[in-house]
């Protein structure tokens, strides 16, 4: 059998399209008088963050790329060029002062119209709703598998346990009786097992009733039990 050849490094394909994006040229059929060779880049474009986005956003998203981007982390060959740009992206974007001067350069230089925060990476269609939906059931999932051994190895110890002591054992007051808790298969839960030990039994209730004596009705009541009789 062939071997599998792996997939390409999702770390180095980021490195890849931060570099595309900062030297992709600017063109728009909307606008003519922006030439292909301007040198102008889009922070935005860069952090793959929306316009509007808050600096507590700007500064996750540049933490998140800047551990996978950073040269100590990757092994791409330009790693620290791509770090140097989501630092100056951030940088720029993260000072008012900065962020105002930029959206006005980026107003004269981009067709706004057509500008679209995209990254193309596999990094980025990992964090979309539905991947996050589906990992959370996976966690879900694993924690409820994890319990169900835990549950199932304390039956099996008790189960153990019970049968060894089978002989020597004393009715209890109320609770599931040991008889009926050997060898349970899953923790399905039965009121029947709770019940306080030998109830329900049936009893006989017979009343000798006289009109003329209430008290008559509760000294010469009497009651039997099927068990005892």
């Amino acid at each position: 059998m062939g071997k599998i050849r792996p997939g390409p490094d999702p770390k180095a394909a980021l490195v890849s399209d931060i570099l595309a994006l900062s030297r992709s040229p600017i063109s728009c059929i909307h606008i003519n008088r922006i030439s292909s060779g301007s040198c102008f880049i889009d922070w935005y474009l860069i952090l793959g963050i929306q316009e509007d986005a808050e600096v507590k956003v700007i500064r996750k998203r540049y933490h998140k790329l800047a551990l996978k981007v950073h040269p100590d982390k990757n092994n791409h060959p330009k790693a620290d060029i791509a770090f140097k740009l989501i630092h100056e992206a951030y940088l720029c974007l993260s000072d008012e002062t900065k962020r105002r001067s930029f959206n006005i350069d980026r107003r004269n230089n981009i067709c706004l119209k057509c500008s679209r925060v995209s990254h193309k990476s596999k990094e980025n269609r990992n964090d979309s709703k539905p991947n996050r939906f589906c990992q959370t059931l996976k966690d879900i999932r694993d924690k409820f598998r994890e319990e169900n051994m835990v549950i199932e190895r304390c039956l099996k110890t008790n189960s153990a346990f019970f049968m060894g002591n089978r002989t020597n054992e004393t009715p209890p007051v109320y609770g599931i009786p040991k008889q009926n808790r050997i060898n349970k298969e899953s923790p399905v839960f039965n009121p029947s097992d709770y019940r306080l030990w030998g109830y329900p039994h049936v009893r006989n209730r017979v009343f000798d009733y006289n009109l003329s004596s209430d008290w008559n009705m509760f000294t010469r009541s009497r009651s039997t039990c099927v068990h005892s009789s």
